[in-house]
């Protein structure tokens, strides 16, 4: 139980550790090439860029949630004009109006042996009409009516609903623009404003093959932000070539009892001539996996969409940068793959000070890898 208790406290300790990390780091790392020429990358963490969307809260989620009802509204007069013009056509085959009699009769006789009065008085009005050729074109008559009040132009309605999701993605992102703008001109010199802007622009704004790269929009990552979806955004980029890979980190609680990082959104964007060897996606999980080992996060995790015809090639290069399939960890609709970091040691005692050889063994095992904590 006390074990628990102090498994408990690391955890609440790291949520705070993470959540007062508010400075952006900046890391430089050189690699070889095959042919042994020197290469060098910028990695550049955004640690909770949440608390740069903080006082724009409430109003991107009211403009969120208005958006969202009309578009419910505007599906829901569609599903009812469906349902009704379903319900016509049904009653104007004998075929569907002769199952449904046979159905009817066989829950009928089902209820009168449970004494279900209320159900059968129910199937009783249902029968009366489909047994009655003048009750059943008056019903018509009913549903032409209802469709007519509706007033609606179906096919202008399909038109609008298939429009709709990047109608409302253009208006808020130009109001999330609007936003920065403004922040922008209240004080140019606000640190958050700067690192808002950079956000922006290398999350955002990222093109590849013409497209945005994984659908990603300003819109999306702001909204991504307020949401609190990211611990850190991490942008990595080659100093010689224009290549650069783009990550965000998340942590959450789906395989383990304790929390872990999930690295998601990883896009690589590659409009250099130049030659490397190496990948910037190689950089950015090194970038990753030295800040969760600051934290003593014991395993990295990401997640790959199955029956992809890139599902392959993804498992292939994650498992040359030391991820496997998690066989324990089960998610609906994705393959979790996880890398280890670090063992942890548990030594149930109090570290001092003066306890020189403990000192020296914690110092010997970070070289192994193995992190030694002391409860």
């Amino acid at each position: 139980m006390a074990q628990a208790a102090n498994n408990k406290t690391i955890r609440n300790k790291l949520d705070a550790a993470l959540a007062s990390i508010s400075k952006t780091i900046i890391i430089k790392r050189s690699y070889k090439n095959k042919d042994n020429s020197d290469v060098t990358f910028t990695s550049t963490i955004y640690p909770n860029p949440y608390k740069l969307l903080k006082p724009y809260n409430s109003t991107l989620n009211k403009l969120i949630d208005n958006k969202t009802k009309k578009y419910d509204k505007l599906e829901k007069s569609l599903e009812i004009h469906r349902i009704i013009s379903d319900e016509i056509n049904n009653l104007l085959q004998q075929e569907y109006i002769d199952n449904t009699i046979k159905e009817l009769l066989e829950q009928k006789e089902q209820y009168t042996k449970q004494k279900k009065p209320a159900l059968i008085k129910k199937i009783n009005e249902q029968l009366h009409i489909l047994t009655n050729p003048n009750l059943i074109e008056e019903k018509i008559g009913e549903n032409i009516d209802k469709i007519a009040k509706l007033d609606i132009d179906i096919n202008k309605l399909k038109d609008e609903l298939k429009l709709f999701p990047q109608k409302i993605l253009d208006e808020q992102t130009k109001i999330i623009e609007t936003i920065l703008k403004d922040v922008e001109n209240t004080d140019k010199n606000d640190t958050n404003t700067i690192k808002l802007r950079e956000i922006v622009q290398l999350f955002g704004r990222r093109i590849q093959k013409g497209i945005a790269c994984l659908g990603i929009t300003v819109y999306t990552l702001l909204s991504n932000i307020i949401n609190g979806e990211y611990e850190a955004l991490f942008y990595t980029k080659n100093d010689n070539h224009n290549d650069s890979a783009t990550g965000s980190l998340q942590y959450f609680q789906w395989c383990k009892e304790s929390k872990q990082f999930w690295i998601s959104d990883l896009c690589r964007v590659n409009n250099s001539r130049g030659q490397s060897t190496i990948s910037p996606i190689e950089v950015l999980f090194d970038t990753i996996e030295d800040f969760s080992k600051k934290y003593n996060i014991t395993e990295n995790y990401l997640m790959v969409e199955p029956n992809n015809s890139g599902t392959d090639i993804l498992l292939r290069i994650y498992r040359k940068y030391g991820f496997e399939i998690d066989e324990l960890c089960k998610l609906d609709d994705y393959i979790p793959m996880k890398k280890v970091l670090l063992k942890i040691i548990i030594i149930n005692r109090l570290i001092t000070i003066q306890d020189k050889i403990l000192q020296e063994k914690i110092k010997k095992d970070n070289k192994n890898n193995t992190y030694i904590t002391i409860l």
